[in-house]
C-alpha cells in the first residue's frame, strides 16, 4: 500500500512538473509573440504616417545632423532626444558609449556623412560601468575586451565613473578627430541620460557635460552654440 502511495506521489509530482513547464513555455512563447507583434504594427503604422516626402530623402541617402554614439541599455532610445530621429541622427551603439569599439562606425558619421556634432551620452546606473568596476574576469573574451577599453580603475565608485567614462570617451573623440575640431567642422559633447533623477533636474533629463574638452559648466553654458538653448542643463555635482 505504501509502495503504491509513494508512486502515486512520484507521479503526482512528474505531472505537476511537466505542466509548470509547459505553462513556463507557453508564457515565452506569449511574450514573443506579443513582441514581434508590435514589432510589425509599428512599423505598418510607421509606414502609413510617414510622408511622401520623408521617404523620397531617405531614398535620396542619409543626411543626418549628429553622429550619436549610445550606450547599448534598452532603458535609452532614440526618442528620449529627437521625437523625429529617422535620417536626422546616425546612431551607435554599444555598452559603456565607447569610442574605441566603434571606431569605424564613428568615423562613417564624422567624416563621410559629416555630421557637425558628434555627440556620446552615457548614462545613471550604467551596467558597463559597474562592470568594469569589479571582476569581470569570467565573462567571455568579447565582453572582457569591450570591458577593458573602458579602462576605469576597480572598485571606484560606479556613479562617479559614469561621468569619468563620458569626459574619457570625449578625450578619445577629440584625439581621433583633432583635425575636425581645428577646422571647427565638428563639435563634440559629452552628457549623460538621469532617468532617475539623480542630478535633480528631472526624471529622463539629458544633461551635459564636456563640449570639446570643456568641463567647467560656466564655459560650457557661454559656448556660443549653447548660450541661447533655454532648457538645456549643464553640469552635475562633483
Amino acid at each position: 500500500m505504501k509502495k503504491i502511495y509513494l508512486l502515486f506521489i512520484v507521479m503526482s509530482l512528474i505531472n505537476l512538473s511537466t505542466t509548470l513547464a509547459t505553462q513556463i513555455d507557453m508564457t515565452k512563447e506569449q511574450a514573443i509573440k506579443g513582441l514581434l507583434n508590435n514589432i510589425f504594427d509599428d512599423n505598418s503604422k510607421f509606414v502609413k504616417e510617414v510622408a511622401d516626402q520623408d521617404i523620397i530623402n531617405m531614398k535620396n541617402g542619409q543626411e543626418p545632423r549628429a553622429t550619436v554614439v549610445m550606450c547599448s541599455d534598452s532603458r535609452i532610445q532614440a526618442n528620449v532626444i529627437d521625437n523625429s530621429a529617422v535620417n536626422d541622427l546616425f546612431f551607435i551603439r554599444n555598452i559603456g558609449n565607447q569610442i574605441e569599439t566603434a571606431k569605424g562606425s564613428i568615423e562613417f558619421g564624422v567624416r563621410h556623412l559629416h555630421t557637425p556634432v558628434l555627440l556620446i551620452i552615457g548614462h545613471v546606473g550604467c551596467g558597463a560601468i559597474e562592470a568594469s568596476h569589479s571582476d569581470y574576469s569570467k565573462e567571455s573574451a568579447a565582453i572582457r575586451r569591450e570591458l577593458d577599453s573602458l579602462k576605469l580603475s576597480k572598485g571606484a565608485n560606479p556613479k562617479q565613473g559614469v561621468i569619468d567614462n563620458i569626459n574619457y570617451q570625449v578625450k578619445v573623440a577629440m584625439k581621433e578627430f583633432s583635425k575636425e575640431i581645428k577646422d571647427e567642422s565638428l563639435l563634440i559633447i559629452g552628457a549623460v541620460y538621469d532617468f532617475k533623477n539623480e542630478y535633480g533636474f528631472g526624471y529622463n533629463r539629458l544633461i551635459v557635460l564636456n563640449v570639446n574638452g570643456e568641463m567647467k559648466p560656466d564655459a560650457i553654458r557661454a559656448n556660443h552654440y549653447l548660450k541661447d538653448i533655454a532648457p538645456i542643463k549643464i553640469g552635475v555635482e562633483r
